[in-house]
């Protein structure tokens, strides 16, 4: 579960927040416990945050997703590093769909995931300003 303050949500030990002018995505069948999906203001691409417990760290679970979608890579896995959080991203296309998307680490069996889904060309997408405005951070405990 995600607690709302000072407008950000925070679980986990790592906060963000939600862009202005994005639409909070309610899809049916769709639930997350430690996450929200967000839709563009204009609705042409989604954004995915997921705080993740249990996971081995962010190299191997975002190395995982790629093994098992077994896209087609358009910018290979890379370090990333913002406000003190330190991750992996990457860029791919699978048959209809194209992402962006970054795993933080919080701490060893924690992982902030950020993903951007779009139908489009994900090279068109701004994903160091989504990434900017989502602001993410460790929260003190």
């Amino acid at each position: 579960m995600l607690h709302y303050v000072n407008h950000r949500l925070i679980g986990g030990g790592v906060s963000f927040q939600i862009p202005d002018g994005y639409f909070i995505d309610l899809v049916p069948g769709i639930e997350f416990d430690n996450g929200v999906r967000l839709l563009s203001p204009d609705e042409s691409f989604s954004v995915e945050l997921r705080v993740e417990e249990d996971c081995e760290g962010a190299v191997k679970e975002l190395t995982s997703v790629l093994n098992d979608l077994e896209p087609v890579e358009i910018c290979s896995v890379e370090p990333i590093t913002m406000n003190g959080l330190s991750g992996y991203h990457a860029t791919y296309r699978c048959l209809r769909y194209q992402f962006y998307e970054a795993w933080f680490d919080v701490d060893k069996t924690t992982a902030l995931s950020l993903a951007v889904e779009t139908q489009g060309n994900i090279m068109d997408i701004d994903v160091g300003a989504i990434v900017t405005h989502v602001d993410p951070r460790v929260e003190p405990k």
